[in-house]
């Protein structure tokens, strides 16, 4: 069984016509309906179903794509370990993370790796966290940077620092006179001064009248939110639903409503208009940033060093 043999059938299995995945594979229909061809004629059996549109894999090429898959996993982490002996000269690091995420908590990291070795080639993939789960486990990313803690029967996760998510209230409503002493500027939560140790957490229902932005996606975010909603009874009037934090953000600027934002962004968004902020109960508030990988996962020579660096960054407080 050949990379090219693999390639082909994985190919054509996907795409489920001859003539797109030639096209994919840069060859003439022809050319990959013999190919496949001598393959089952070399295999013994049918790989696929000439006589459905689209075309259908047989039991046998099931069998035969599941094994391929295997082959190019333990093809891909030979090549990674033999990348390891080039002295990090050449390879690849492939980091998820939410958009938010990545433009917040990864740019001095990502810099100062580039600035070290600057021959490996660094990817970002921006998704859900759902999304970058499902990639981890594919192998597609080498790992991600999320919220809470994933399934260890699935994943590996370290701990790497501790958010906190505020309520956010336009700077123009009203409400923000009632609750004067509870109030805190992006200031206060930057430098962490007298007032944001001594202010009290607000009761959340006292803005139950009050319409929200909230996420709309099942993410880490969103569900910190839900969370501290029904720690605290409250069911929040929702004006609209977005699914990014910079849109939740954006909108709760320019008065639409009021929202929930972590001090990550706060802190690192290089927002220059800020909305009024309030502390929540910090038991249900508080979410951990994890770095997440694949079970059992090979890791990289360039993927150590990075998650070395980002820990020691994280560890002198400059790794945002």
């Amino acid at each position: 069984m050949t990379t090219q043999q693999i390639e082909y059938v994985i190919m054509l299995a996907e795409e489920k016509s001859f003539s797109s995945a030639a096209k994919k594979l840069y060859i003439t229909q022809p050319s990959l309906s013999q190919f496949i061809m001598n393959l089952e004629n070399q295999i013994g059996l049918q790989l696929f179903d000439r006589n459905s549109y689209p075309i259908k894999i047989t039991p046998a090429g099931e069998i035969y794509i599941k094994n391929a898959k295997k082959i190019l996993d333990i093809e891909k982490e030979l090549n990674d370990e033999i990348t390891d002996l080039l002295n990090m000269k050449t390879g690849n690091l492939v980091i998820g993370a939410t958009s938010f995420r990545a433009a917040c908590l990864l740019n001095q990291s990502i810099a100062a790796f580039h600035k070290k070795y600057d021959k490996i080639k660094v990817e970002i993939i921006e998704a859900f966290e759902q999304e970058l789960g499902s990639l981890v486990q594919k192998g597609d990313i080498d790992f991600y940077i999320g919220t809470g803690h994933p399934d260890l029967k699935l994943f590996h996760y370290e701990i790497l620092a501790t958010e906190r998510i505020y309520l956010a209230v336009p700077e123009n409503n009203p409400i923000n006179n009632k609750l004067r002493k509870f109030a805190l500027s992006e200031n206060d939560i930057i430098t962490g001064n007298l007032r944001f140790s001594e202010i009290p957490v607000i009761d959340i229902k006292t803005v139950a009248d009050e319409p929200f932005i909230l996420l709309s996606h099942d993410d880490g975010l969103a569900g910190t939110v839900e969370r501290i909603c029904e720690n605290s009874e409250f069911n929040p009037l929702t004006y609209t639903t977005v699914k990014h934090m910079e849109t939740v953000f954006s909108f709760i600027n320019s008065g639409i409503g009021l929202g929930f934002v972590p001090d990550s962004f706060i802190k690192y968004g290089n927002s220059r208009k800020h909305p009024v902020y309030y502390a929540l109960d910090e038991s249900v508030s508080c979410n951990d940033i994890v770095l997440v990988s694949r079970k059992n996962k090979y890791f990289t020579k360039a993927s150590v060093e990075y998650i070395r660096m980002l820990k020691q960054m994280i560890g002198f407080g400059t790794w945002l």
